[in-house]
């Protein structure tokens, strides 16, 4: 006899299984499934699984709003990411000293580079 067969004799032989308390749809559809023995006694077994599959729900929902949010953070470091480095260029750009002297130039303002060396006064 096979493990599953063993089972089920001695949820036959129990004196809390019925043979009209059988588990059908309509027993289902119709609610009369409540009254069974089993369902009785087990209510505080089912309320708790269903509550914890509620948080099960609950908890999938919030990681992928999270997972969304994180998807959302990642475009916008990498547009910042981006936009630093153009910012970086454009400032390296305008530092340069040929790029100083060009500007000094067109605005009328006539210096000349030094060409003697540094004195260093001890």
């Amino acid at each position: 006899m096979t493990l599953f067969k063993k089972i089920w004799n001695q949820i036959e032989h129990n004196d809390d299984y019925n043979a009209d308390d059988r588990l059908t749809l309509k027993s289902i559809l119709t609610g009369r499934i409540f009254v069974h023995g089993w369902v009785r006694k087990q209510y505080k077994l089912l309320i708790l699984i269903t509550i914890l599959f509620l948080f099960y729900i609950n908890n999938d929902y919030y990681c992928q709003r999270q997972e969304a949010r994180i998807v959302a953070l990642q475009r916008e470091l990498t547009l910042a990411r981006y936009e630093s480095l153009t910012v970086s260029a454009t400032y390296t750009e305008m530092c340069k000293e040929s790029t100083i002297i060009c500007r000094l130039q067109e605005r009328g303002i006539h210096l000349k580079q030094n060409t003697q060396p540094l004195i260093y006064v001890e």
